[in-house]
């Protein structure tokens, strides 16, 4: 997880006394009024589940700060205790990061810190950093008075760790310590006679470390436990580890690290390079490591190798109209990539959508327009109905548009006597007239009184009078 600074970040916790739990916020990362401000820059947060073991690295400007934590109607401030770093942390200070230390902080075993070359961590005055020798600590954890506690449940872990993983505590310093303005202590052994015998943490180098610090006057510092109270645990001005296992006990000025030993400024040798072997290349991502011998006084020393640049090749995605495109550079060294937006031409490359005419019985489409780049559509088609099919009158047989046949729906009248079936709608005949039934209308002799009739004819279909 990258955290930027502005971005907020909140601890929760739980603090039980008596027979009462409270719940807690604390502002735990912000960019002011937090425990750790993180004025510029990034820092990165990651989870190693194979070793059980949260990484911060801190790229940029950080102050670590108090808090208050309010508890129900109380409050509790962190500037009365000791910040505790716990022992599955480590925390890397990277090139240009500078981390400044306003709350007294304690390193348990286990724990670590890295400054790499280039790096800063300084404290403020009067701010106190104590670092555990594991020889040092107790069983200081819970009530019930154990060594080591680990942690419950951890998404990813396929490591357990146990009271074997608490190490020294850890400060590699490759850049620069400044303690000038507060004290570091690390815890000691002594015998009855208050000497001592033994500890001294794990304070060292594998380049051109510098710390600064002055002489504390703490000669102890306290582990509190329920059930327990106060356990009082010896410490010392900070000592200093050489490659050979020895300590710097001076504890009062600014020490160099040269040639495997912390050496105080202005007795070390003002090396002159004779000869350089690489013990690790530097890469785009990390620092490597030369050994140097020096011309003047045959020693030989490690320095550390700046990393070397990214070579990156670069992929071009083309933007569309309407979509945006992209540069992806790619390192062929160590594969880190960032992209770069080209933005949309919003120049559409305009094609007509042709018309479509309608026929009697499938809609048409007015003519439309389109992107051929991006398929965006300019000028809509719209849907023509369907004509029908067109006939010059209604009994005609075949469309004047598709010339597709039908039965022609006429509308027939009987034949009769004089007249053939005929279309009343379009006057179609069809057959022939079906002709008069002839009926004999036979005479009627006059009398003397009255009047006859000569013989006649007419039709018994239709009574027209054939023959009057």
């Amino acid at each position: 997880m990258t955290l930027h600074s502005g971005a907020k970040e909140y601890a929760y916790l739980t603090i039980k006394m008596s027979d009462y739990e409270f719940g807690s916020a604390v502002s735990f990362i912000s960019n002011k009024n937090a425990m750790f401000n993180l004025t510029s820059g990034y820092v990165v947060k990651t989870y190693d589940g194979t070793t059980d073991r949260l990484r911060i690295d801190v790229h940029g400007e950080m102050t670590i700060s108090s808090v208050s934590i309010q508890v129900s109607t109380s409050s509790i401030n962190s500037k009365n205790y000791e910040l505790p770093i716990n022992g599955n942390i480590t925390v890397t200070i990277k090139d240009k990061a500078n981390v400044s230390i306003g709350q007294d902080v304690a390193l348990m075993p286990g724990s670590e810190i890295i400054i790499d070359q280039g790096g800063k961590a300084s404290l403020s005055s009067g701010t106190n950093l104590y670092v555990y020798d594991a020889d040092q600590w107790g069983k200081f954890c819970s009530p019930s008075n154990k060594t080591f506690i680990a942690v419950t449940y951890a998404p990813g872990r396929t490591y357990n760790r146990t009271a074997a993983d608490l190490k020294d505590a850890m400060i590699l310093v490759n850049g620069t310590l400044d303690a000038s303005a507060g004290n570091i202590y690390t815890t000691a052994t002594k015998d009855e006679s208050g000497n001592i015998t033994g500890g001294g943490a794990n304070i060292y180098s594998t380049g051109n470390g510098v710390i600064k610090m002055k002489r504390g006057t703490q000669t102890t510092t306290y582990q509190l436990v329920q059930n327990t109270g106060y356990t009082e645990i010896p410490i010392t001005p900070a000592l200093l580890k050489n490659s050979d296992g020895s300590y710097v006990t001076e504890g009062d000025g600014e020490f160099t690290y040269r040639n495997g030993s912390w050496v105080a400024s202005g007795d070390s040798c003002e090396h002159e390079s004779e000869s350089e072997v690489v013990l690790q290349p530097a890469t785009c991502t990390t620092a490597g490591l030369k050994e140097v011998t020096c011309s003047k006084c045959g020693g030989t020393y490690t320095e550390s190798i700046p990393t070397i640049s990214h070579k990156y090749e670069s992929v071009v995605t083309d933007p569309t109209c309407g979509t945006e495109g992209f540069t992806t550079h790619t390192c062929t060294s160590c594969g880190h990539s960032y992209t770069e937006t080209i933005p949309a031409t919003g120049n559409h490359t305009e094609v007509i959508d042709e018309a479509v005419a309608p026929g009697c019985e499938t809609t048409g489409l007015t003519e439309g327009k389109h992107c051929s780049v991006c398929n965006t559509v300019l000028v809509a088609q719209t849907v023509v109905p369907a004509t029908g099919h067109i006939y010059t009158d209604a009994c005609d047989a075949d469309c004047n548009t598709c010339s597709e046949g039908r039965t022609p729906p006429h509308s027939w009248v009987a034949a009769t006597c004089t007249a053939p079936k005929t279309c009343s709608v379009c006057g179609a005949t069809e057959g022939e007239a079906l002709g008069h039934n002839v009926v004999v209308d036979a005479a009627v002799a006059p009398t003397c009184t009255e009047t006859g009739l000569t013989e006649g004819k007419h039709c018994s279909v239709c009574n027209t009078v054939l023959v009057a």
